[in-house]
């Protein structure tokens, strides 16, 4: 998150707005999606004294896409896309210890929306709570570099997966933290 930020700070050229960032360690801010909110309207502020959009295209975007970028490199490493997974399967089935699973998946948009039993999917149950990372090969990260959406595709055991990704704020108003929201609408296994 910190080098994101850095990164996005030196694409600002403006005066007021460069010198704002300069004085303004991002490291000493807790990673939250909320913590930061008077910090980055006080930043916001100087960014619309230079006629940028901090929340915007001139810095929150930048930030964003290093993120997703650093993330999705980050993910590449097969321990680490073992924790990602497993942190899927904590909000996908609460207690995996616990059976049977009490939480049905949403599937597509709110309209036109089918529930699922995630407990009864064994493939999705034993990919998500894998923790051999040699069974993950071909570990690829498609991301444009410009939206919020990104994909993860790799191979388990003898299966394809497609993992789906959004990496966004989720604060209504505006910008609040350096931390984003990250959420999949489901797990492909082909």
């Amino acid at each position: 998150m910190d080098d994101a930020w850095n990164k996005a700070a030196k694409t600002v050229k403006k005066g007021r707005s460069k010198d704002k960032l300069k004085k303004f360690d991002i490291k000493k801010e807790k990673p939250s999606e909320s913590a930061s909110k008077k910090e980055f309207a006080d930043i916001a502020r100087v960014f619309q004294k230079d006629r940028l959009n901090f929340y915007a295209e001139d810095f929150y975007h930048i930030y964003r896409n290093e993120l997703i970028k650093n993330l999705g490199n980050f993910v590449k490493k097969p321990n680490n896309l073992i924790y990602f997974l497993n942190t899927i399967a904590f909000y996908t089935f609460d207690d995996p210890t616990a059976t049977p699973c009490p939480y049905k998946l949403l599937i597509g948009s709110e309209k036109g929306s089918v529930l699922k039993d995630v407990s009864t999917n064994e493939d999705l149950k034993n990919l998500l709570l894998n923790t051999n990372s040699s069974k993950l090969k071909s570990i690829k990260f498609n991301y444009d570099g410009r939206s919020q959406q990104f994909q993860l595709f790799f191979k388990y055991e003898d299966k394809s997966v497609k993992i789906p990704i959004t990496c966004r704020t989720r604060a209504a108003g505006g910008w609040q933290g350096k931390s984003l929201f990250i959420t999949t609408p489901g797990v492909e296994i082909t």
